[in-house]
């Protein structure tokens, strides 16, 4: 696996009651470290749920970007739901 296989979607950060703490930015950038400078991929994309604003601030903190504004692609907890990517 090389820069040229493309992007990667390792991991998902659940919510937990010490969201505030600072564990995910520390855990989320770690993954997104070892994706480029283990596995040498080439992108790494955040797939976040449009409503989840602090998903989309923990992104943005990391240094991703928002992309493609997905409209109602994903069923979740009983309800369509929009998506952002935000690749690195």
């Amino acid at each position: 696996m090389g820069r040229t296989s493309g992007g990667g979607q390792p991991f998902v950060v659940p919510k937990w009651p010490a969201a505030t703490d600072g564990y995910a930015s520390e855990a989320v950038e770690a993954v997104v470290d070892l994706a480029f400078n283990e596995f040498d991929l080439h992108s790494v994309i955040a797939r976040v749920d449009a409503r989840n604003a602090g998903s989309m601030k923990l992104a943005e903190r990391i240094g991703m970007r928002s992309e493609p504004h997905l409209i109602q692609n994903h069923w979740h907890k009983g309800d369509w739901s929009d998506e952002w990517d935000t690749p690195s």
